[in-house]
């Protein structure tokens, strides 16, 4: 009998057998027909037969699908075999990959380098960590055994290691830190000049901390290896400018503005305003700009008296009550030679009505930016900020704004409009009636919860909430209350009252009164109570929430609050 006819023997039985009398052969149809695999990965994986391959062949049209794909599918054993078997490792996503240096040095920082320590003392938990992840795999082995030089060098390559002084390295989940983008930025809205980072991180280290940035070292490594934002300029450690590059230039237009005046009085103001060292500062002036030290140890600028075509030039440029000195710079340094320190220096402004402050050039009698602008905000019943103005694009604007509507005196009724306090008393609404219901909502929500204006709405009553704001005005009000902190959501806001910062991830990881989730977040765990605070569910990624998995951390993601 030749081999033809015992082939056509053997397919004419084989047809003849239905496939569901093979208990293997269903169990293992749905994984022949989606995945490209063959005879050793049944056999090496997923511990099947030869035998039920070759029946599938002749039964079923064979997966197109990469056999990576079926990881997830996979038991704890399987996948093991798998990943030895194909050479693969499964990565911070659960995935399996192809075994790559920088993919294995990230997994071990993952998993166990989250602690700031010397380079050197990683590298040594790093060989431990791949002796016992890859026991069996010799070949592998030797390809992964790094010297401390090169595992030094592939971390720093690493989006997610954060390097400070002394070698010193650790591993952070840099992800959940972009989504926080907007937050961020807001925070570097600065007046021009160079700063410490420390400056902006104590302020704010509850927030900072929140999201795992530890110091303010930390922090300046992120911003110049990670979250780069387009308003800072990155300089030294722990230095970075807002619309100034040249230090000197920078100092000396300091100089211009508070001289003659004490050293080390300029030194204290230099640190409270910009955070920078007294001793760095004071040695960079001595060294750098001596000329402008006087005997008495005064900081002077001798700059000679404006000529009559000067003065009239200078008259002509300044029309209005106040200028940024960075826009009038901007604006004249091409045509002007030195216009800078020939001009905007306190003497020769005070010979043309103007005082010189912070960064502004303002109308001898208006005092500071910050004044201006109070009187500016409040002389109306009204007010639209200009995005084209540069002085409302300020720091000092900014926080006067601020200050405006926490001190209740300010309202913001929509988008760029804010409302007076006299437009309300005119009502008969004064000002003790807002900061009371402020403080009854604060009563209410003490224990801890979480809310939103729809659960305000339903369990507080005020006659304030039936002047018919919109939510935004209401939502302003109980921001200003200083121990109330909120998330910030696409639709709204999400109250709370605690003493760290938290985000969105954090929202739906803690679990809320009454609800209490667990660990592992699934959609129909956060669907209801989000529902029953008012918010809703858009389908873009929140975050990662962390969960166990045979005994790996996973990323998860959840869902944006709306």
């Amino acid at each position: 009998m030749t081999r033809e006819r015992v082939r056509q023997i053997l397919e004419k039985v084989v047809s003849g057998i239905p496939l569901t009398n093979i208990i293997e052969a269903r169990r293992m149809r749905y994984l022949f027909e989606s995945y490209e695999l063959d005879y050793v990965f049944f056999e090496t994986v997923l511990g099947e037969r030869k035998e039920t391959y070759h029946f599938l062949s002749e039964k079923c049209s064979e997966g197109t699908s990469s056999k990576r794909k079926i990881y997830s599918f996979l038991q704890s054993e399987q996948r093991q075999r798998m990943l030895l078997s194909e050479g693969l490792y499964e990565n911070l996503e659960g995935q399996a990959v192809t075994m790559t240096k920088s993919g294995m040095v990230e997994k071990y920082y993952a998993l166990e380098g989250r602690e700031m320590e010397h380079v050197s003392i990683h590298h040594r938990r790093y060989l431990a960590y791949i002796e016992e992840v890859l026991r069996d795999q010799e070949g592998a082995l030797g390809t992964f055994r790094l010297s401390e030089r090169a595992f030094e060098g592939v971390s720093d390559r690493i989006e997610g290691c954060i390097q400070s002084a002394g070698r010193k390295v650790r591993y952070l989940d840099i992800r959940p830190i972009l989504e926080e983008r907007d937050v961020i930025e807001s925070l570097f809205v600065l007046d021009p000049g160079i700063y410490n980072a420390r400056l902006i991180y104590d302020v704010h280290a509850d927030y900072f901390w929140s999201l795992d940035i530890r110091t303010h070292h930390e922090l300046h490594n992120i911003l110049k290896d990670n979250l780069k934002i387009d308003a800072i300029q990155m300089r030294r450690m722990p230095e970075f400018g807002v619309m100034v590059t040249d230090k000197l230039e920078w100092l000396v237009g300091l100089i211009d503005e508070m001289g003659p005046i004490p050293l080390e009085t300029f030194l204290l103001r230099v640190e409270e305003a910009y955070g920078l060292s007294i001793s760095s500062t004071r040695s960079l002036i001595q060294m750098e700009l001596s000329d402008y030290i006087t005997a008495q140890n005064e900081l002077a600028h001798e700059i000679p008296e404006l000529t009559e075509g000067e003065e009239a030039f200078i008259r002509s440029v300044l029309v209005q009550d106040i200028y940024t000195a960075q826009e009038l710079i901007e604006k004249h340094s091409v045509t002007v030679a030195d216009f800078q320190h020939r001009y905007l220096n306190k003497r020769n402004l005070s010979v043309v009505g103007y005082d010189l402050r912070r960064g502004f050039v303002l109308r001898k009698g208006l005092g500071s930016g910050e004044a201006y602008f109070r009187r500016l905000l409040l002389s109306e019943d009204y007010f639209r900020w200009d995005r084209r103005s540069n002085v409302q694009n300020t720091q000092s604007f900014w926080k006067t704004l601020l200050d405006l509507q926490e001190d209740l005196d300010l309202f913001r009724i929509e988008e760029d409009v804010y409302m007076s306090i006299s437009v309300l008393e005119r009502a008969g609404v004064a000002k003790k009636t807002v900061a009371d219901f402020r403080e009854r909502v604060g009563a209410h929500f003490s224990g801890g919860r979480y809310y939103t204006m729809k659960t305000i709405r339903e369990e507080v009553e005020h006659p304030i909430l039936n002047l018919g704001f919109e939510d935004v005005f209401y939502e302003r009000i109980c921001r200003s209350d200083a121990e109330v902190r909120f998330i910030q959501t696409p639709s709204g806001h999400v109250f709370y009252q605690a003493g760290e910062r938290r985000n969105q991830a954090d929202f739906i990881g803690h679990g809320w009164h009454p609800y209490r989730c667990t660990p592992v977040v699934h959609r129909t765990d956060i669907r209801h109570p989000i529902r029953e605070i008012g918010g809703h569910r858009e389908g873009q990624c929140l975050g990662y929430v962390l969960y166990a998995r045979d005994g790996t951390c996973v990323r998860k993601k959840v869902e944006f609050i709306r």
